[in-house]
């Protein structure tokens, strides 16, 4: 903004409808030669700025204010005082209040002035719906009151000019500490005291007294009907400021309108979904007598702290910066504005930033520290109603800022060697489940093939896998199906936790605590004036009764009874038909993939997999372990989903494909991780190729993976098993892969043996090695191995078995032959041999025992022949 001639612009107020009015000085003057001042009004929409009022000499205009139809206008000057002494000493400084008209040819206000040594500002009051009524405003006088006057026509003879007079028609408050108006909402925030019976307990007795219990307070206005409190919250205030000479003076902020001193620093947040954060910044000593005028220090230490309380979640989350030079902190002035709708964003200038979650959909715990930015010279303020929610201007030079947390900040971040593993999950989830950005996730998880052996890189794994399926869900889920999300899982970040955050060389405090029944602080909606009318307030009623109510689905439930049910699992004896997955593929049977619903769809982020996905066995572990996370999680959102009773089946069979497919996803980012390119060759060949290092470094990660998906019964890709069973022989010694068959982490299928038996070869060593390797089996699998090995040992141990099943009764199917009657006729022929007598004898204790159409006379003969 700028003209000729103009200088010393200065915000001065926001209006609902998002125009802000700004005032500057111009040089040219009738009366002053030192200049006039303006006020004038810029509208982001049109991009215009169009002049309101100027005044006669240079005044110092601190706020204003301009009513719906831009006719009238309210201004404040702020001057030094001269005319009383005595009033030098508690503020040198005086307030006036003026009301004008901006064109007095049409419309002509009677004069009002207002004057003291307290802050004043002056509000209009704006409307829902376009209305005839005439306007009404407000008045702060800091420490004295807050009024709210009415115009009124004065003279109704003149039908060119309408002239209008100021009634009070209401005293809101006769005194309060701290106010904030809401120009959005057209709500009213004030803090006052209220006397509180105590009781105190001694010796001699119980002494009550009075002591003041401050109060935060909030006003909606409405158009038609009176205005009605809707929040009362006792507030936990600092008894004395840290330093109480200079707690009278005015810092004047005009955006948003607030009306308070130095000894207390409140911002209220609001948004239009019922999101309601109340933010406090105090300074404090601790165990420390509080600092006076003669014994004031530049150098001395004090705690910068703040609160923030999350109406909408009734949590309060409280951050301490410990060891800031009272120099320092006494220039802070903090920042609190809304980023990218879900984060609330508080800048302490020099010390950090902080992006606090408040995400409506989920419980708030997933909060990223920032390292401490550069101080900025003027003071920053956030707008609203603009195109952009991030955008920052300076009070004193108008110039426009935008807040961006860059990819190459998050970056450098996350690879800090001390930062800290809750920063590190919370801006993976910050990723995922707000920007949908899996390429920043994969730049992220890159080099850890060069920390695989971090204790940390675990839960990593748990985040990508809990963020990636929450946020596929989040993104498809249709909208009367919208707060069942709440029942799903969306971090592995633990709630109401106290953290210990190291920046600028501080070493942080930050705790989180729930609030006791929050809801019993505001006005329930049947006690409205509108009761059916949806606001601000209404909905902050209906997000504290789901978060009251919203209980997350746990993965560790199913773990624990997939640890049972999965020692009773036999492929083998399952049918296809009694699972939830089509023979065909791996995508769940759903109106499109998930791939196709989230960004996973991707070209670029599409999974390449290692491995081809097939399973070489009747039903896969795959889709034992899908069935059962669709049973328990439809058991769960049964159980508190009782409101959208309908769309339990779709959220559940939703998430249980993101699991699969954030699954197949992550095992395809750690293979690029560990630099193993997937071209053509896939499966064992890739393995065979790779060379020894980079195999190794494959399989630690792939270890890493296959715990993560087991600790979260999530489902692993078809043929997953198979592959990581291979690479894990070629990657160890064989005394070292039998020890993770016997611990269960690997699952030996029919196609990973055969390669496995094959590679032993022949030799008496590797017979021994084939033979301990099959004893390891199941024994369906394990009989279908020996029925393809060539080998004297197999015909023994499979004739043995036969014998065993004949004589202990047991029938057994008839294994194809090529004929009983040559079999028989072979053994005719011989009968002159003495050696074949035991024989003899012994198929004529099977044939007692059994039919002849249940005997294999080859297999006994060639076990027979094989062993001489």
């Amino acid at each position: 903004l700028g003209t000729k001639g103009s200088r010393n612009w200065k915000l001065l107020g926001q209006e609902k409808d998002g125009s802000i009015l700004v005032g500057f000085e111009d040089t040219f003057s009738e009366i002053d030669p030192g200049g006039r001042t303006i006020i004038a009004v810029y509208n982001f929409r049109f991009n215009s700025l169009r002049i309101l009022f100027a005044t006669e000499t240079k005044e110092n205009v601190i706020q204003a204010s301009i009513n719906s139809s831009n006719t009238l206008l309210l201004y404040v000057v702020k001057s030094v005082c001269y005319e009383n002494d005595d009033l030098k000493v508690y503020n040198e400084y005086k307030y006036t209040l003026y009301l004008t008209s901006i064109d007095p040819s049409k419309i002509v206000c009677k004069p009002i002035k207002f004057e003291s040594n307290n802050q004043i500002m002056a509000q209009f009051l704006y409307r829902i719906k376009p209305s005839n009524d005439l306007d009404r405003y407000l008045i702060f006088i800091h420490q004295d009151c807050i009024e709210l006057y009415q115009l009124e026509v004065i003279n109704t003879e003149s039908t060119d000019i309408q002239e209008l007079s100021s009634v009070k028609q209401d005293d809101i408050i006769k005194a309060f500490t701290w106010a904030q108006w809401d120009a959005l909402h057209q709500s009213l925030f004030y803090i006052h005291t209220k006397g509180s019976a105590l009781r105190e307990f001694d010796a001699n007795g119980t002494t009550s007294f009075q002591k003041d219990a401050p109060t935060l307070s909030a006003l909606q206005f409405n158009d038609n009907v009176p205005h009605e409190s809707v929040l009362n919250i006792p507030l936990n205030l600092p008894a004395a400021p840290v330093l109480e000479a200079t707690c009278r003076t005015y810092d004047d902020i005009p955006v948003p309108l607030k009306v308070h001193d130095c000894s207390l620093d409140v911002t209220v947040l609001s948004d239009d979904r019922g999101i309601v954060c109340i933010c406090h910044h105090y300074i404090y000593q601790p165990v420390k007598d509080p600092i006076t005028k003669e014994e004031f220090n530049p150098d001395t230490t004090v705690h910068v702290a703040f609160s923030v309380t999350l109406l909408h979640h009734g949590t309060v989350i409280h951050c301490t910066v410990p060891g800031v030079p009272w120099s320092q902190a006494s220039q802070i002035k903090p920042l609190f504005f809304f980023f990218l709708d879900d984060y609330v964003c508080v800048r302490l200038p020099g010390l950090l930033t902080h992006l606090l979650d408040t995400c409506p959909n989920h419980q708030p715990c997933c909060h990223i520290t920032l390292s401490a930015d550069r101080p900025t010279t003027g003071d920053l303020t956030s707008l609203h109603s603009t195109n952009d929610s991030t955008a920052l201007i300076d009070f004193s030079t108008l110039m426009m800022y935008k807040l961006e947390v860059s990819k190459s900040l998050l970056l450098e971040i996350f690879s800090l060697p001390h930062s800290r593993l809750e920063n590190k999950l919370s801006i993976i989830h910050y990723l995922l489940v707000h920007r949908f950005d899996f390429d920043v996730v994969l730049e992220l998880l890159k080099n850890i093939g060069e920390k695989f052996l971090n204790p940390s890189l675990q839960d990593i794994l748990h985040e990508v896998l809990v963020g990636g399926a929450y946020a596929s869900v989040y993104k498809s889920l249709p909208g009367d199906a919208i707060k069942l999300i709440r029942c799903l899982p969306f971090t592995t970040v633990k709630k109401l936790s106290t953290q210990e955050i190291k920046s600028s060389g501080r070493l942080m405090t930050m705790t989180q605590e729930a609030l006791w029944n929050p809801s019993v602080m505001l006005l329930s909606p049947t006690q409205r004036l509108h009761q059916f009318r949806t606001d601000l307030w209404i909905q902050l009623w209906n997000l504290i009764a789901d978060a009251s109510r919203a209980s997350p689905f746990q993965h560790t439930e199913v773990a624990e009874k997939l640890m049972v049910s999965l020692i009773c699992y036999q492929p083998e004896a399952l049918s296809r038909c009694s699972t939830p997955l089509s023979p065909g593929g791996s995508c769940l049977a759903i109106n499109s993939t998930i791939a196709e619903m989230t960004s996973l769809g991707n070209s670029k982020l599409k999974p390449i997999l290692p491995f081809y996905e097939v399973e070489k066995c009747t039903a896969s572990k795959q889709e034992h372990v899908i069935s059962v996370n669709l049973r328990e999680l439809s058991i769960h959102l049964v159980k508190h989903g009782l409101e959208n009773p309908l769309q339990v089946h779709v959220v559940a069979t939703r998430y249980a494909g993101a699991q699969l497919e954030m699954s197949r996803y992550l095992c395809s980012l750690l293979t690029s991780c560990a630099g193993v390119a997937v071209t053509s060759v896939k499966g064992f060949q890739l393995i065979d190729d790779l060379p020894p290092l980079k195999r190794r470094l494959l399989f630690a990660l792939l270890q890493r993976y296959s715990l993560a998906v087991d600790t979260l019964a999530y489902p692993v890709p078809q043929g997953f098993s198979s592959f990581f069973a291979y690479l894990t022989y070629r990657s160890l010694s064989y005394e070292r892969f039998i020890q993770y068959i016997q611990a269960n982490a690997l699952q030996l299928q029919i196609d990973v043996m055969r390669m496995i038996l094959s590679d032993l070869g022949d030799s008496p060593e590797g017979i021994k090695k084939k033979f301990r390797l099959i004893l390891l089996l199941p024994r369906s699998r394990a009989k279908r191995i020996l029925n393809q090995w060539s080998n004297p040992v197999s015909l023994m141990l499979r004739a043995r078995e036969h014998s065993l099943n004949i004589l202990s009764g047991i029938e057994t199917r008839t294994h194809p032959h090529r004929s009983i009657n040559h079999s028989i006729t072979g053994l005719s022929t011989s009968n002159s041999s003495d050696w074949y007598s035991p024989l003899d004898s012994f198929l004529d204790l099977l044939t007692a025992k059994a039919s002849l159409a249940e005997l294999d006379f080859n297999l006994l003969v060639d076990a027979t022949v094989t062993s001489l």
